[in-house]
């Protein structure tokens, strides 16, 4: 939107590849980086989402997030506006 607002005139270009293609340490890179507890929980990360409400109650808005992965999976697929293509 940035690019298009500027009118730089970019594109971006998305090519799916088989998870197979991907390196096994850039999948767990990722995983921990969105949720660093993943294999440890079960689907569900109480003490994140109790320590993010308590930072939300103390700030008075909701800026935390204490979501897994799992989460925010569901959230996409059954809460989100936007048909999928």
């Amino acid at each position: 939107m940035e690019w298009k607002e500027k009118r730089k005139g970019q594109r971006v270009y998305q090519v799916w590849v088989p998870l197979a293609k991907i390196s096994p340490f850039l999948t767990k890179a990722v995983l921990i980086a969105e949720d660093d507890k993943f294999w440890s929980h079960e689907g569900f990360d109480y003490e994140g989402i109790q320590k993010a409400l308590e930072r939300d109650l103390e700030k008075g808005k909701f800026k935390y997030g204490g979501s897994t992965i799992s989460q925010q999976l569901v959230k996409n697929l059954y809460l989100s506006r936007k048909e999928p293509s």
